[in-house]
Order: C-alpha cells, then structure tokens, then sequence
C-alpha cells in the first residue's frame, strides 16, 4: 500500500529571503517594472521536459508484467504517413476508431505486437486508450451576468453553435439542442453492463470485412483461427454481417488446435452467435457451428432443428457424437436477429440461451478427455459432405461468432445480450431518453444555454444552439479514443456548421507530457483551428495539487475551476476555491492551471427524463423557478459545471465579436477575471466576470499558460512571464493574477508580504528554501520534481486518483455547504 502524506497549505508563511542565484540571473533576471516600480516575473521559458518515451510508461508496466492479452492503444504517427485499417489487423487485432484530419489511429490490438510499433519508424508513439469521465441562484452574481432584460445583457448569436462533448444531451423544453451524434461504440450506448464479456475468449468473429475469402479471427488469443469460404460465390458481406444465401462452409482445417487444448484444460466452453435464419425451419440438424469430424463424431455443435436451436457437446459420459444429451430451445425460430448461447461448465451444467433467457438445461457429466485434436472448425455446413451440401447447411446471416474456454454465468450472458451485436446496435428499451442516459451533459448544455425567461435558473447564454457530441456512456465513462472522434468530426465538419465554442467536462490521468498526449493534441488541433476550447479542471483537488486532469493540462486551452458561493449574492468575501476543485500545475509539463474559476457548487440546471443521476441523487431534485417542471432540473457540483458557465461566457463573448481568436478569448477572460486572496495554483487568474470580460479589450496571436520550473541551484520555483509568452506588457502576469499588479496594492498577507520578498512570482521565491509547506517538503522524501518524482515514495500509482470513473461518490463530491 502506498504511503499517502498530509499536506498543509500556509498561504501567509513569512519566508527566508535569499539572494538571487546564478541560474535565475540566466534567466534574465533584469527584466520590465510594472507601474509601482517593483521587478517582474522571468521572461525566459522554462526548459521543456524530457522527450516523451515512445511508449507510454503505463503500458510499458503491461508490457513488463505480460497482464493482458488484448490491449487498447492510441498509436500516433508522423505526419504523412500513410495509415490503413487494415495496419492494426497485421498486428492481429482490429481497428476502433481511424480519423480525417489527426494522424492517430485507435486499434485493440494482442499486448506482444506493441513491439512491433515500437520498431516502426512511422510510430511516433502509442498510449494506452484510456478512460475518460465526467467531473460533476446567486451564481448569476457571482459571475457577474447581466440582469435579464437589462441594457447590458448580450443575447447568443443564432448562427454560433456550442458543441457539448459528454454523457448526450437530452430533450428538455428549456434547451435548443441543434443535432445529436454519437461517437461511442454500439455496445456502450445503454451503458456499463452492456459491454462485451470475453472471459475466455478463443476465437471471434464480427463479419465486418473479408480479404480474399478469409474471415479473420479478431479475438487476439493465440495464433488466429481465420475461416475461409469455400463457396464465395454463394457467400456476402453486407454492412451487417455475412450472409450465407445457399449451402456453403465457412471452415478452418489446419489451426484449431487452440479451442480444443484451452477446453480441455478448463473443462468449460462457451459457443456464442449473433444470427439471423434465412429459413426458419431448417432440418438436419443445421450447423451453426461445429468443431467435427462429420455428422456422427463432433466435440461440439450449435445448430437449428427444425424451428428450435439446438446444440450438442461431447463428454466421457455421452460417447463421440454427444447425442445422448441435447438441449433443444423451447421457442421457435424467428425470421429476425436472435442471439444463441451454449454453456457448460466444470461441474457438467449445461445451458443453452436464446436471447439472454435459458431455454433448455442438462447435467452433462464427464470432461473432455474424449475430444479429438484432429477435428475441424466450421460454420455453415458439417465436414461429412461437400460444401455445397444441403444436407447440414444453414442458410442465414451471421453478425458474430465467439468461442471461449470458460462456462459464462448466466448475468454474463445477459450482459453479452445487452451489448448486442457489433452490426445492429443494442437492445435499449427506450432509445428516445438514450440521449443522455447519464444526465451529465444535459446538466451541463443547461448551464451554458437554458432559457427560463424570467427564472433564475437561465443559462449564461439562454438559448444558444447546442450540438450533442456523445462520448460517454450512460454512467458518464468513455475511452479517450471515442472523444478523439467527436474532436476530428469537428474538425471536418464544425466549422461549416457554426460551431465555435468546445466544451470538455470530462477528463482523464495525466500520464505523458501534453507534447505527445493524443487527446491534448487533438484538442490543440481544434483551438489551432478557431475553436475555443473550455475544459474542466478535475474534480481532485482534495487530493492536494497537481491534481488537474487532461486535456485541462493544455497550455492553450481556457481550463477552469470551481468557486463555491456561499449563497450572499453580491458579498463574494465568503466565497471560496472549491475544496474538491483540482489544483495546479500540472503533472509532468508544471503549467500553471487553472486558468480561472467559475462557480461550480451546487449549481442547478435541467435534468433529462429517466437519467441516472435523478435516481442517485433524488434529494437534489428541484422545481425550476415560477414555472411548473418539478423534477425536471437538479443541483449537481463539479468542475464540469464551472467550465460549462465559461462556455457560456465565451459564446456571449463571440456573439458580440465574432472576429476574437481563441487566444484572446483566453486572454481577457483571465485578464478581467475578479481577483481573490488564494494561491493561483488553486485560484488561476481569478473569478469569471462576464460583464468585465465583455468589457475587455486588446488582443493575442497566443496565449499558452505559463510553466513553472523548479530551480537547480537551490529549492525556489521560477514561471514564465506571460508578457514575453503572449507578445505584450499589457499582458504579463501583473496585469493577469492580480487587480492590475501582481497581487493587490503589493501587501496582502503577513507584514506585507504574500511570499517571500514580496513578490509573488519575481526573484523566483515562490518556494524559497522549500518552506511552502511544512517539513521541508512539498511532498514525501523531499523530491519536489526531482528525477522525474511528483510525489516519490508517496503515490505513484495515479489511477486512484485521477482515472477514478463517475460514481455516487464523485457525482455527489461531499460538496461544499
């Protein structure tokens, strides 16, 4: 167990004043004065990390420890080079996701074959397809929005569109919700329970492509077991499946060894197939799927007799063909798609399912010491014939076939019917709340657009045109490629569609700098392009600093905390950082994050009908203002609702200029921000105010956040300066942290000073002497940064911490009173 260290923050601690050492004066120490004289902040960058491996430090660990048999990844190229779907089935694995415009691709692919990216010169790098997630009114004043109906308020351009990335979002009255796309797999779109069970998997076979006649085995385990049709003539791919219109065999005869060693070994096996009867009355019986010697010796067959299904499986106790024992469904035949499950486990239960419900048990003792290894796989026919045969032939179509070496359980079953077949989807029982299952994006498209009219519970930009870019499932959890996905359709298709604003409540563990992290690169292409990306800061803070998630670790993108008002309207001396808020700088890179705060405790807005967060938390439930809609809008907390009311404010922002670069929008977000008493690591450059923002002037071609750089001459801590960053005095961190100086009148705490020498950032002592917090460490062991330790000795595994999926816990936070 890792050891885990109180941290204690002492914001007013009165340092030890050093000289300046040789390093910082490298850094050019001599720099400009701001208007009360004093030194600025260092102009020269921070030097930048050390390159990135090539393959990332947490599949490297799978690597080493040979844990898993498939693995989900992300392989970046170099620009140009050609990529194929069909790169990742030379790799024996398949294809999630490839993309337009990003020189990524997304592959499950066996855990041995990262080698071989490894040693291709065209692989720049490959990362773990990680698991993303959703982070979860006086507020109106606290940000500072516009009275409705008064000469300041600024109405939402009706051509700016506002692309929400999250859970879905869901029909509601008060929401204008311009399109739906999803860009989660099928099997995900009803939610966790609905995803694939592999315990066991031999072999599989989706029927989404054929190469000369070969249906390839996509299961990843061991050499593949690829079909060949021996009739393509009498054989067709279609969009969803393979169809076989008259007798044919699709067959393996030489390398089917493994189906028969892994069964023995276990004494188990699973038969699985997606299907659709071409004749839903077919005799012999029919052979679905057959490891066989002929109509008389099998170790197993799945079949239709007739207008039942009906399967065999051959034991000690039942001699060559098994046909003692059979199980035959007690449900005829239909002419649509039907799912067909053989089992048997260890102890001889034998199951045979048709759509997720048992239809016919046994006892089938024994074990499979009698199987023969000279017997072969097929689908479609049995081997005592040709394969034009009408004999054994089945005729149907086929959308998938699995084979495993473990007896699924009867949920597991269930869950594999819920997941569907990879060709038709899934079997949600109400496909219009699908949405937004979750209710994550609905909360958070309402923050940003919902027009109450006279309510107090409005949006920051009352009906603005929202686009639902679907990423998560209904438990608001994703992988990282899905959201890869919905960046590059922007990039092919936001523009010409309005879209201007990108809002990201989600996030994931930092675990490679943002140089070479495939989710930041995709969002960077976006804000390259002209989009303004606003993304959650994490929902960590509590965890101490270092906590911001990505892609909120971006230098470019406006990356937001939580403020928790306490409810006194225009008194904001009682408000606070929210103590769930994630924390700054950045893992690996050290940016200073957040870039601003925006409230995010307690904050309430729509909810859509049917969605899990209303079950979990029913006591936050509240009826929206004069208008009759009790239960349709619920008070949740999080990140993820801050950043959807800066959406908000950057659509007011284009509304009224749509020329402004995302740069700029950044820019005067921050520079107009309200500033407060708080470290700027949790903090930013403040608090949101709309009416200030939209007052702002000046602009940037660049505005990246600001590295912090510990020093290797002594325990102090130097930052960029974002005047020589951005390009302009006007915008260097005396204009940007605090009310026009570096912090207020240049005294804030303890005899004048907030840090030691009185500045906050210059001299570079933000840390003098490495007294920030007690014991001499900034976390265990007294490394701060060194070698590469963010907290040696102390966590070093972060999945607990940032990889955390949404849960009651995490959705309800323990928020602030």
């Amino acid at each position: 167990m890792h050891r885990r260290h109180t941290v204690l923050a002492i914001p007013c601690l009165l340092l030890a004043l050093a000289a300046p050492t040789a390093e910082a004066q490298r850094f050019h120490r001599d720099v400009s004065s701001d208007t009360s004289g004093r030194s600025g902040v260092i102009q020269r960058t921070a030097p930048d990390p050390a390159p990135a491996p090539k393959i990332a430090p947490k599949l490297e660990e799978q690597i080493e420890r040979g844990d898993r048999a498939m693995v989900d990844v992300i392989v970046r190229f170099r620009p140009g080079a050609l990529r194929f779907q069909k790169f990742s089935r030379q790799l024996g694995g398949e294809s999630r996701h490839t993309f337009q415009r990003l020189p990524l691709q997304a592959m499950r692919i066996p855990l041995s074959s990262v080698e071989a990216l490894r040693r291709n010169p065209n692989v720049l790098s490959v990362t773990l397809d990680a698991p993303v997630s959703a982070a979860s009114v006086s507020a109106r004043k606290t940000a500072n929005l516009a009275t409705p109906g008064s000469p300041q308020e600024v109405t939402p351009s009706s051509t700016l569109g506002i692309a929400v990335l999250d859970s879905g979002v869901g029909s509601h009255p008060d929401l204008n919700v311009s399109q739906r796309l999803d860009f989660i797999p099928k099997h995900m779109v009803c939610g966790e329970e609905s995803q694939r069970v592999d315990r066991g998997l031999q072999v599989l076979y989706r029927f989404d492509e054929i190469e000369g006649g070969v249906i390839r085995d996509v299961s990843g385990v061991g050499s593949p077991m690829d079909l060949t049709i021996e009739d393509s003539g009498a054989a067709l791919l279609k969009g969803d499946g393979l169809v076989l219109s008259s007798a044919n065999r699709v067959s393996n005869g030489t390398n089917h060894n493994k189906i028969f060693m892994a069964s023995q070994a276990s004494n188990e096996l699973t038969v699985e197939a997606w299907l659709v009867a071409g004749d839903t009355n077919q005799g012999g019986p029919a052979r679905i799927v057959t490891l066989s010697l002929n109509s008389g010796n099998r170790n197993f067959t799945l079949g239709q007799d007739g207008t039942r299904f009906h399967a065999r499986v051959r034991t000690t106790t039942n001699g060559s063909n098994g046909f003692n024992e059979t199980l035959d469904g007690d449900s005829s035949v239909q002419s649509s798609l039907h799912h067909v499950v053989l089992t048997r486990d260890a102890q001889g239960t034998t199951v045979l399912y048709v759509d997720g419900v048992a239809q016919d048990t046994d006892h089938i003792g024994g074990n499979f010491s009698n199987w023969d290894p000279s017997f072969d796989f097929a689908l479609g026919n049995e081997f005592s014939t040709s394969s034009d045969s009408t004999h054994r032939d089945w005729v149907g179509r086929y959308e998938l076939v699995a084979v495993s070496s473990a007896a699924l359980t009867a949920q597991e079953v269930q869950q594999n019917f819920a997941a569907g077949s990879p060709h038709s989807g899934n079997s949600c029982s109400n496909p219009v709340e699908q949405t937004d299952p979750w209710g994550h994006g609905t909360h958070v498209a309402g923050l940003i657009g919902a027009n109450l009219g006279e309510s107090g519970d409005r949006g920051i930009a009352p009906g603005a045109k929202i686009h639902s870019l679907r990423v998560l499932d209904h438990d608001g959890r994703g992988n990282t490629s899905d959201v890869i996905a919905a960046l590059d359709w922007l990039l092919v298709n936001g523009a010409q569609q309005g879209i201007r604003v990108v809002n990201m409540s989600l996030g994931k563990a930092i675990e490679e700098s943002a140089a070479s992290d495939p989710l930041v690169l995709a969002v960077e292409a976006l804000w390259d392009a002209g989009f303004v990306v606003v993304c959650s800061a994490g929902n960590y803070g509590r965890d101490g600093n270092f906590t911001i998630t990505s892609p909120g670790n971006s230098p470019k993108v406006i990356t937001v905390g939580s403020l928790t008002d306490s409810g006194t309207g225009e008194d904001f001396s009682d408000d606070y950082t929210s103590s769930f808020s994630s924390k700054g700088p950045t893992l690996i890179d050290h940016y200073l994050k957040p870039d601003l705060l925006a409230p995010g405790n307690r904050v309430v807005a729509p909810m859509s009908d049917e969605a899990g967060l209303k079950r979990l938390l029913s006591d936050r439930l509240v009826a929206c203002g004069a208008k009759e809609c009790a239960d349709d809008y619920l008070e949740l907390s999080g990140t993820s609702m801050a950043a959807a009311m800066v959406s908000g404010a950057v659509a007011l922002m284009l509304s009224e200029e749509p020329g402004l670069n995302p740069a700029t929008v950044k820019a005067r977000l921050m520079r107009s921000a309200r500033k407060i008493d708080a470290d700027i690591t949790h903090a930013g450059a403040g608090v949101m105010d709309v009416q200030a923002a939209l007052a702002e002037t000046g602009t940037v071609s660049a505005s990246p956040s600001p590295r912090m750089h510990r020093s290797g001459e002594g325990a102090v801590i130097l930052i960029e300066d974002t005047a020589a960053l951005w390009g302009d005095q006007q915008w260097s961190a005396a204009y940007l942290w605090a009310d026009a100086y570096l912090w207020a009148d240049s005294f804030v705490e303890a005899d004048g000073y907030l840090w030691a020498d009185a500045y906050l950032w210059a001299d570079a002592y933000l840390w003098a002497d490495a007294y920030l917090w007690a014991d001499a460490y900034l976390w265990a062991d007294a490394y701060l940064w060194a070698d590469g330790y963010l907290w040696a000795d102390a966590v070093k595994n972060m999945n607990g911490l940032m990889v955390g999926q949404m849960s009651a816990a995490s959705s309800r936070l323990n928020d602030d009173p």
